[in-house]
């Protein structure tokens, strides 16, 4: 076991995952996440997981675009097979109506993790998006397949462009 210690760069990013997965809009959280991901890129400008984060922050809270695709993109250059950073960037082009791009990101980060309900969910997302609906549908019902315990893959249900699509779609029989 490698122990913990301030002035280890993979000690950082952890910490400030889980300070922008709390949910904190407080001043002081902004300034810890901040500090948090400053300090893991100065201790190791190589990690890739730090820029990943770096644009999750770029994106959820400062909404600047821009530097979450410059991070994410150096994210994905510093290990290719990084499924959250193409998760990441394919919601960002989500963000920005570029569906597309969303979408062949969508495609790398479900083929990185294809056991994953929510790498196919997300897919499924990105092309609903797009207007793929039938591969969608697709994706979403092999979403549901490997987890049906996973909210998002149920989201659209709502959408009434949507529900009729869904009626369409093929459940696999319930394991006995």
């Amino acid at each position: 076991m490698i122990p913990r210690s301030p002035k280890r760069g993979p000690c950082w990013p952890p910490l400030t995952r889980s300070v922008v997965s709390g949910g904190c809009r407080l001043a002081s959280a902004g300034r810890t996440r901040a500090e948090a991901i400053a300090r893991a890129l100065v201790l190791d400008g190589s990690s890739s997981e730090a820029y990943a984060v770096l644009g999750n922050i770029s994106m959820v809270y400062d909404w600047d675009w821009t530097a979450s695709e410059r991070a994410v993109k150096r994210s994905i250059d510093l290990a290719p097979g990084n499924m959250r950073a193409h998760l990441l960037l394919s919601v960002l082009f989500q963000v920005l109506r570029r569906f597309p791009e969303a979408v062949a990101e969508a495609v790398v980060q479900q083929r990185l993790d294809p056991a994953s309900s929510l790498t196919s969910s997300a897919l499924g997302r990105a092309q609903y998006r797009a207007g793929q609906f039938d591969a969608a549908i697709g994706a979403l019902n092999q979403a549901i397949v490997l987890d049906r315990t996973y909210g998002p893959n149920y989201a659209l249900r709502e959408d009434p462009r949507f529900q009729d699509l869904l009626r369409r779609m093929h459940f696999p029989s319930e394991p006995r």
